[in-house]
């Protein structure tokens, strides 16, 4: 919403104070400022400058002459220009709480948030109760970020002047929807829908409308379906046989809110993951993970606890692995700029298959402690940047405990990634993470030798709806891992295309 016009509004009337002003002057001179106060009334702001120049040519400190030539600039769309009129207002009447005010509007419009609000309230120092100063620190603060401390300035500013409600309003709305109290923003949605400001209550509207929108319901539900080019798919080392392969694959991902609360929830799913290779049967798999996951909100911080249970099968009835993970989070939003995330992961391996057979034990237990940053930086980057949806950082380090001591080690890991928002509604997603570990006991591949890894891994997806329900996607993940131990040492690239729908 413009305020210019408001700011304007507000201050038409100083013509009658202005006639004080020129008593002295000359007829002509006098006359000259009646013209130009009427045509500023008529919006004829050309005609208007000209007869308030005629004043400042017989005085050029008439204080108020040059205040009407700032609220001309202003008018027209120059608040940058109009500025620089008040300031030198305000030097020749620095207690003119009317110009100061100007001031402020005009600061504000030219995106000088803080001087703007340093204007408003010397404003208010003078005169505690002036409605239209309290209306524009209001939204000066809002604009600012400064949320909690835009509501009471927009508050006060309705109850000094009913007549400021629905501009107070419709701001109070924006700064309670960003600080999540939604309820309290579509109340004062609702209240400005009845203004008279066409633009201003179909804006109102519409975002009432949003906000009380039905509640989504409980459950999700998605099945995806595509075909993939493996380069490595038994994961063998350089100098072993590595033949490619082809596969089709399908997931079904679910979930259900059983309990949710303004600050407590608690929800279950299901992801099963299903391959079938073109020439390597042996390597068809299967896994069924099911989860639930507990969380508690006191804005802006959110505890959360989930577990998951996955067990794999290979060549679809050789059960190989079951795997039982609990990972605690803390997560902090920081406004609507970005969101730290701190947790700690337990994992309990067990690889049925292994045992079974009398081959390498990799049972064993590790634990995670890391910590993400994700940044959404739109509204505070250059135009050419604004396709960036969000960036992230991370970094943690592993500690894993095998009943066989080959598999022992300590790891750390560091990652980043990103998002982008790219013509014809793609999505486009990728993340990179650089992990070594440092094994303790000797490799039974390289006797006298502790293995050494180091795993560089690259992701790739872009998404693009085709529908209401449908969505089409592309995906690549690049793993390159270098060791010491030459069966541990290969390069995997995966690639596919696949097409979700979402019930």
């Amino acid at each position: 919403m413009r305020i210019r016009a408001l700011g304007v509004a507000l201050t038409a009337l100083l013509g009658v104070a202005a006639i004080a002003s020129v008593a002295g002057a000359s007829v002509e001179s006098e006359i000259a400022f009646h013209r130009g106060v009427i045509a500023f009334g008529e919006a004829r702001y050309a005609d208007a400058r000209e007869e308030f120049q005629k004043v400042l040519q017989e005085d050029p400190q008439d204080g108020a002459a040059i205040h009407y030539l700032g609220l001309i600039s202003q008018a027209e769309g120059d608040p940058g220009e109009a500025v620089g009129h008040y300031q030198q207002a305000l030097a020749l009447e620095p207690d003119n709480t009317d110009v100061r005010l100007d001031l402020g509007i005009a600061l504000l419009e030219a995106g000088r948030l803080e001087e703007s609000r340093a204007a408003l309230q010397e404003v208010l120092v003078a005169e505690p109760d002036r409605a239209q100063a309290h209306l524009f620190l209001g939204i000066a603060a809002y604009r600012a970020g400064d949320y909690k401390e835009a509501v009471p300035s927009l508050d006060r500013a309705v109850e000094l002047d009913p007549e400021l409600k629905h501009q107070a309003r419709y701001y109070s709305g924006l700064s309670q929807a960003f600080q999540g109290n939604l309820p309290a923003a579509a109340g004062a949605f609702s209240d400005v829908e009845q203004s008279p400001i066409e633009p201003l209550a179909r804006s109102a509207g519409n975002l009432r409308q949003q906000l009380e929108a039905p509640k989504a319901r409980p459950w999700d539900l998605g099945l995806t379906a595509g075909m993939e080019y493996d380069s490595n798919p038994l994961v063998a080392g350089h100098g072993l046989n590595q033949p490619d392969d082809y596969r089709g694959v399908f997931r079904v991902l679910g979930s259900y809110r059983f309990y949710e609360t303004e600050h407590f929830d608690f929800t279950g799913g299901y992801d099963g993951y299903f391959s079938l290779h073109g020439h390597r049967s042996s390597v068809d798999l299967q896994t069924h993970v099911g989860w639930g996951s507990l969380g508690y909100s006191l804005d802006p911080v959110r505890f959360s606890v989930r577990t998951d249970y996955a067990y794999t099968l290979i060549d679809r009835n050789d059960p190989f692995r079951s795997l039982v993970r609990v990972t605690p989070a803390i997560t902090w939003r920081q406004e609507s700029w970005g969101v730290t995330q701190g947790f700690y992961q337990f994992e309990n391996r067990e690889f049925l298959r292994a045992t079974s057979t009398g081959a390498l034990n990799r049972d064993g237990i590790s634990n995670f402690v890391g910590v993400n940053q994700f940044f959404f930086p739109a509204d505070t980057l250059p135009p050419a940047f604004q396709s960036i949806t969000f960036l992230r950082v991370g970094a943690l380090g592993e500690f894993f405990q095998s009943d066989g001591s080959e598999f022992d080690y300590t790891g750390w890991e560091i990652s980043t990634g990103g998002g982008f928002s790219l013509p014809f509604e793609v999505a486009f997603n990728w993340l990179y993470r650089y992990t070594g570990r440092g094994y303790n006991g000797t490799s039974i591949f390289h006797p006298g030798r502790s293995r050494e890894d180091s795993i560089n891994r690259l992701t790739l997806e872009a998404v693009r709806p085709i529908g209401d329900h449908w969505e089409v996607s592309l995906g690549s993940s690049f793993r390159w891992q270098a060791s010491n131990v030459g069966i541990y040492d290969f390069n995997r690239y995966v690639t596919g295309g696949y097409v979700t729908y979402r019930f």
